[in-house]
Order: C-alpha cells, then sequence, then structure tokens
C-alpha cells in the first residue's frame, strides 16, 4: 500500500492489449477514435456485475485521468500498453487508510478505460466498432494481469533540537 502520507509523483496504468478493431481497419479514425482512463465508482472493487456497466465516471464528458491512446496509430498488439496518469488521474489514487471511491475498501485504486465517442457523448458512424480487448486479473495466470506502477515521495517531518531535546514538527 502507499503511505498515507505520500505525494505522488508519477503513474501509469498498464494494459495487455490482445487486440484493436483498427486492425481490422473497422474503426472511423475521426479523431474521437481513442481509449483513456476514467475513475470507476462500483459498490464493490472485487466483484462486478451488469449494473457497474454506468459506474465508469459520468455518462457524458466523465473527467479523463491520462494521457489517451488513438485506436488507429498508438496501440501496440499484443503488448502492455500504458496509460500515463495526469494530475487528476495521480490524485484518483488512493492511499493507505483513505476510503476507496469504489466500495468501503481503503487503499484501492478504482480505473476503469472507455473509447472517446463515448467519453464525449458522439455517435459512432464508422463500419464495426471501436475497441480494445485486453487481458484481465480474472483471467488465468499472471503473465497478462493490468497493473498500477506508482511513483511517490514521503516528505520527512522537520525535527528541532532544543536544549538537548527533541520536537517533531509535522
Amino acid at each position: 500500500s502507499i503511505p498515507s502520507n505520500a505525494s505522488m509523483v508519477s503513474a501509469s496504468l498498464n494494459m495487455y492489449v490482445t487486440a484493436t478493431s483498427s486492425i481490422n481497419g473497422l474503426t472511423d479514425n475521426d479523431g474521437d477514435d481513442y481509449i483513456n482512463v476514467i475513475q470507476t465508482s462500483q459498490p464493490n472493487s472485487t466483484t462486478f456485475t451488469t449494473a457497474d456497466y454506468d459506474l465508469v465516471g459520468a455518462v457524458s464528458n466523465p473527467t479523463t485521468g491520462a494521457t489517451a491512446i488513438d485506436l488507429m496509430a498508438d496501440f501496440i498488439v499484443p503488448a502492455y500498453n500504458t496509460f500515463t496518469l495526469n494530475a487528476t488521474g495521480l490524485s484518483w489514487i488512493a492511499k493507505s487508510g483513505v476510503t476507496s471511491n469504489c466500495g468501503t475498501t481503503t487503499g484501492v485504486t478504482c480505473l476503469g478505460l472507455r473509447e472517446g465517442h463515448d467519453i464525449i457523448n458522439s455517435a459512432y458512424t464508422g463500419t464495426g466498432n471501436n475497441s480494445i480487448i485486453v487481458s484481465t486479473s480474472e483471467e488465468a495466470g499472471t503473465s497478462q494481469d493490468p497493473y498500477l506502477t506508482v511513483t511517490y515521495t514521503i516528505v520527512a517531518p522537520n525535527v528541532i533540537s532544543i536544549n538537548g531535546g527533541t520536537i517533531k514538527v509535522d
């Protein structure tokens, strides 16, 4: 877990992508064909249901937490693809003792992925679909599990010595 007094420096969500719709030329490549990270708010961080479908940010124009990845140009398949979290995404990382956005668990960061047309609530006009297929933690084995890489610092408390005694200043 990340200590409660940590200051986030950088983070990335790493997803193993096994396929994209662009491999078959099935995207409309209109500039809205991207995938981005959204904070989720499902009631349980370990069990998902169909009722959780619309709990990946606001229905229209949710806040995004990373640099988007373009479906036509930027995904590497099959391979890990990295979503670099922005300042907003960094603020979503749950520290030790902090109640998570999804459920009552503490210290669990809950993130989801959405396609650009869905994010901006714009009708998709291409053929087929704009999508990626990723390996999830529920699949057998662990060689392609998603993972979050976080770099953080701990600020040391100021210590002042007075007449041989020590006063800790937080």
